[in-house]
């Protein structure tokens, strides 16, 4: 993944290269499919990823929070026009890339993107700091079973700090969510979306 989209590169993303459906490298298409095995973001709608170009471009929209050009979709709060809203997108999703490789998390609770895709770009980022679940419903049942009591407001950022600080070394963050997941005794850590 970051061989493919290093920073500097994710700083110049084009809007086709982001998403495209036709293509199988889009960064979308990386974060969804090709990096599946290190945490699932599949599931819901592709506005999770703030816009995304249509497969079908005969239905309407029929939501204020939301606008089409007919050929790409996105969410309304990003701009009026596709190329205003990709710029928006994208300043956050280089945000939450360069807050990552610098440790500071805190940060990217902070950033106006959909959680799970958030928190997938900070771990792609920074996989030796963060562990590769992405959704805060999950984090909390998994910081209470080991004991985190302070959950009043609490944000991903200081869940995934105090995980991180309880995993025993010489296990991987990528082996240690399994781990964990074994207290719930449950299924898949990863389908977390």
């Amino acid at each position: 993944f970051i061989q493919t989209w290093p920073i500097e590169r994710l700083r110049h993303i084009t809007l086709e290269e982001y998403t495209n459906l036709e293509r199988k490298d889009s960064f979308t298409y990386w974060l969804e499919s090709l990096t599946g095995d290190t945490g699932s973001i599949w599931g819901g709608s592709a506005y999770k990823f703030g816009t995304f170009k249509r497969s079908n471009i005969e239905s309407e929209i029929d939501n204020d929070r939301y606008l089409t050009d007919g050929e790409y979709s996105w969410t309304a709060k990003y701009g009026s026009t596709r190329d205003e809203a990709f710029r928006r997108i994208k300043e956050i999703v280089v945000s939450v890339a360069e807050l990552s490789v610098n440790g500071e998390f805190n940060n990217i609770d902070k950033q106006d993107l959909g959680e799970a895709v958030k928190w997938k770009i900070a771990f792609l980022y920074n996989p030796s700091k963060l562990l590769p679940v992405f959704k805060k419903d999950i984090l909390i049942r998994a910081a209470e079973s080991k004991g985190f009591d302070n959950l009043a407001k609490v944000n991903v950022s200081k869940l995934q700090e105090f995980l991180i600080s309880i995993k025993p070394t010489g296990i991987s963050t990528l082996e240690f969510p399994n781990k964990v997941w074994e207290t719930f005794n449950l299924e898949n850590i990863y389908y977390v979306v």
